[in-house]
């Protein structure tokens, strides 16, 4: 993904929480039920703009992110 892409993503995740925080904010009657999950919405939104929020520092540095797990690298010749 590019640049501008992955900026484009993380604006429609952030408009999503926004617009799951503004629904569960909403005051409702006495025994409605939100028929929408919003907290489940809110809490995948947070963990995906990490996720590009670490790829966008890729970007910008050239450095590939690894995990603490992953295998060393190995230089094949």
């Amino acid at each position: 993904m590019s640049g501008w892409v992955t900026g484009m993503a993380a604006g429609a995740v952030l408009l999503v929480f926004l617009l799951c925080l503004r629904q569960e904010h909403k005051p409702r009657v006495l025994g409605q039920v939100n028929l929408l999950p919003t907290v489940p919405i809110m809490i995948l939104c947070v963990v995906l703009l990490l996720g590009l929020l670490a790829h966008a520092i890729s970007l910008l540095t050239g450095q590939t992110l690894t995990g603490q797990l992953a295998p060393p690298a190995t230089i094949s010749r």
